[in-house]
């Protein structure tokens, strides 16, 4: 596995599905800026509310091939083997990016058990193979990021950003690990600079 951080940059995702797996897929999605639609003959109540919620298309009926173009993600999340590995085939011939929940090594990539504050993002994945043990692995590893650390993030990414812009090369590994080590509350309650932003 080679764990990364991807960027949606607009991107299209596809879930097939309309199960617990894919509203809990869904999330995860939206939440990284997908532009999502999901297909499936039943959509469950806590998924219908999250795609309208969220402006996400809803496509109550059967899998239909033509659902997969221009998606550069997608989910097989139902309960049937045999579709997901009909949807496994379709996505890779679209050249789109698959996962598929009922055998996670049918496909190109899983998705870790997160915990998010801000924009800091804690992820454990056990490759699809033990999702349950993972939750738990995240949410152990997770219990002491409080909400402190988003400000504190923030205001890191904000001065790494003017280290960058002011420090010659061979200065700045050494000011940023310094900062970096700096107490969560302290680096929180750090003022950011205009000059500082980096949005």
């Amino acid at each position: 596995m080679l764990p990364i951080s991807l960027r949606s940059n607009g991107r299209r995702a596809v879930i097939v599905g309309g199960g617990n797996v894919a509203a809990r897929k869904a999330q995860s999605l939206l939440n990284a800026g997908f532009s999502l639609s999901v297909v499936a003959v039943r959509i469950d109540d806590r998924l219908r509310s999250l795609l309208c919620n969220r402006g996400a298309e809803l496509k109550e009926r059967p899998y239909e091939t033509r659902d997969l173009e221009g998606a550069f993600i997608v989910i097989a999340a139902t309960e049937d083997r045999e579709l997901n590995e009909r949807v496994v085939r379709d996505a890779r011939s679209e050249g789109a990016l698959v996962g598929d929940v009922s055998e996670p090594a049918r496909g190109d990539f899983t998705m870790p058990a997160v915990r998010r504050v801000g924009e800091l993002c804690v992820g454990v994945d056990s490759g699809g193979d033990a999702p349950a043990f993972s939750a738990r692995v995240v949410r152990e590893l997770a219990g002491n990021l409080n909400e402190a650390y988003a400000p504190a993030s923030r205001a890191f990414a904000a001065m790494r950003a003017y280290v960058k812009k002011t420090f010659a090369g061979e200065e700045r590994a050494a000011i940023l690990k310094e900062l970096s080590e700096r107490p969560i509350d302290e680096l929180a309650a750090m003022p950011i600079p205009a000059t500082c932003a980096t949005r």
